[in-house]
């Protein structure tokens, strides 16, 4: 890359590409959730762990893997955000590198590594449950609104995450209506009529938010 390309991505005008992040992990082992959302740590060790401090020099004797650890799965990673804020995020979903869970704590919630994605989360309407910058954890295996739970939603062009309350009966989908609301106490909440209601799609259910710090 010529320096004046480097400049503009680094400025924030010009994304990094998955391209560049590829060669990035590939050449110098560094992570590219932590270079693109500054999620976790920098640099990765040639088996694909996340180091705290210590950068690995590249070798021709270095062979990168991206096995498991031992009682860890990937959680797979979808190019989607997802809002919780203002303005219309479309649902276009590539996977991209995901992150290792626990076998053991994923069995302790009921889910699979194959049922579930991460999604990142722009906006603060649902601070501070989540923040902007967030990862949620969203298993597609509960696609039917719970009142009270934390859903993925896509409503038109726009998808959301919200808490959703089911309204009176005899209106809204299968005779209900729906409520989204917002954590954050300054948006609020969004009472969506019979017509709206019905063109409302459930993604899947929040389990769990990885806040960053």
């Amino acid at each position: 890359m010529s320096p004046s390309s480097i400049s503009v991505v680094e400025s924030g005008k010009v994304a990094v590409s998955k391209r560049l992040l590829k060669k990035l992990e590939e050449r110098f082992y560094v992570s590219p959730i932590w270079l693109e959302h500054g999620i976790g740590e920098m640099f990765m060790n040639p088996a694909g762990m996340v180091m705290s401090d210590e950068r690995v020099e590249p070798s021709a004797n270095i062979t990168v893997t991206h096995d498991a650890p031992t009682g860890f799965t990937k959680v797979r990673r979808l190019d989607v955000s997802v809002s919780a804020g203002h303005g219309a995020i479309n649902y276009e979903p590539d996977e991209i590198e995901g992150v290792y869970f626990s076998d053991q704590w994923l069995d302790g919630i009921g889910i699979t590594s194959s049922s579930c994605a991460l999604l990142l989360v722009k906006g603060d309407s649902m601070s501070p449950t989540m923040q902007d910058g967030a990862l949620v954890l969203v298993d597609f295996t509960s696609a039917v609104f719970e009142t009270g739970q934390i859903f993925a939603l896509a409503f038109g062009d726009e998808v959301m995450v919200k808490r959703v309350e089911i309204g009176d009966a005899g209106t809204g989908r299968n005779g209900l209506s729906l409520v989204l609301v917002s954590d954050n106490r300054y948006y609020p909440p969004r009472s969506l009529s019979n017509h709206d209601a019905v063109q409302v799609r459930c993604i899947g259910r929040v389990r769990a938010v990885i806040n960053p710090l």
